[in-house]
């Protein structure tokens, strides 16, 4: 997924989304899903990196079953998650 022209709102929203759709399905019922907690996408926002100065997104995704800080970067790299 190309992060070069969506905002960190949009990023968020779709996250969220591609995740709310897999707690719905291939993770439903798994012991290690908690039912009480949804999928959020929080704090997307540009940021630059510190070593070398790239320009990319960097926020925290949630869902039922695990935490992950996620960077996107701008410049067509692959994404660390």
């Amino acid at each position: 997924m190309s992060t070069d022209a969506r905002s960190p709102a949009a990023l968020a929203e779709d996250f969220a989304a591609r995740f709310a759709a897999i707690a719905a399905t291939r993770m439903h019922g798994l012991p290690v899903m908690n039912p009480q907690l949804a999928v959020e996408a929080l704090g997307f926002a540009e940021r630059r990196d510190a070593r070398d100065g790239s320009a990319g997104v960097l926020g925290l995704l949630i869902a039922p079953w695990f935490m992950n800080l996620l960077w996107l970067p701008r410049d067509g790299a692959a994404p660390l998650v």
